[in-house]
């Protein structure tokens, strides 16, 4: 188990998440303003 938790840390899923908040949050900032 210690194997597969080395191969994908954490703080990757962590930033992998915040990338996609990112970008959810600007798309909804873009439709605010054309709408």
């Amino acid at each position: 188990m210690k194997d597969d938790v080395e191969d994908i840390p954490m703080v990757y899923l962590l930033y992998v998440l915040l990338a996609i908040a990112g970008v959810v949050c600007i798309a909804v900032v873009l439709v605010m303003q054309l709408f």
